[in-house]
């Protein structure tokens, strides 16, 4: 079963943000803007495009407690890991790539996310990571006009032992999480964030 969703947004229209409602147990919004300005494709394009990835962890609980929100760039450094601790817990993130001179040719959330369990007789086992890839990319050539800002969007909830199809039996199941973004502009130009890790502790 795939646990993952991934959404693209489309920059038809860049004049007014865009709006993105994601639900974790109660709903809320966050909104991202991008550049109307486009940018006709050079023939050459020496400088590398820039990219940005805007993590937002929303609990699970009844209590009121603020989303945390983490910010990497290609320049940033690996953030500590993010320990988890709720069924339901959720992962928003908003990528965009940047290039001004030259155009964005996609930008991509890029996710593995592995999960070890233990069998009935009590052993240790791990499934196959799961992988997934969501871009926004461009159908522009050279000389072509396109957006100078892509963006997309990536939404990750915590699952239950009934959804990761666990085989018959298993238990105690932790999920270990990495994401990054990439940013490729159309000569071959490519950015990309560290890592964000999270763990999801073993439950029965």
């Amino acid at each position: 079963m795939n646990m993952f969703s991934i959404k693209s947004q489309s920059l038809c229209i860049l004049s007014t943000c865009l709006m993105h409602l994601v639900t974790f147990g109660l709903p809320w919004f966050f909104f991202g803007c991008a550049s109307s300005e486009m940018v006709r494709i050079p023939a050459a394009d020496s400088t590398p495009p820039t990219v940005s990835m805007t993590i937002i962890i929303e609990l699970a609980t009844r209590e009121p407690k603020p989303s945390k929100n983490i910010l990497l760039d290609q320049n940033s450094t690996a953030p500590p890991v993010e320990y988890l601790r709720n069924i339901g817990d959720g992962i928003s993130i908003v990528a965009d790539g940047t290039d001004a001179d030259g155009g964005i040719k996609n930008i991509e959330i890029i996710s593995s996310i592995k999960t070890t369990y233990s069998l009935p007789n009590g052993e240790a086992a791990d499934a196959s990571p799961a992988v997934a890839r969501g871009g926004n990319p461009s159908n522009a050539q050279v000389g072509e006009s396109t957006s100078i800002q892509r963006i997309t969007s990536y939404v990750y909830k915590m699952p239950d032992s009934r959804t990761l199809g666990l085989p018959a039996g298993s238990s105690r199941f932790q999920i270990h999480g990495k994401i990054y973004a990439e940013a490729k502009n159309f000569h071959g130009g490519s950015v990309r964030t560290p890592d964000f890790e999270f763990v999801f502790p073993v439950y029965d």
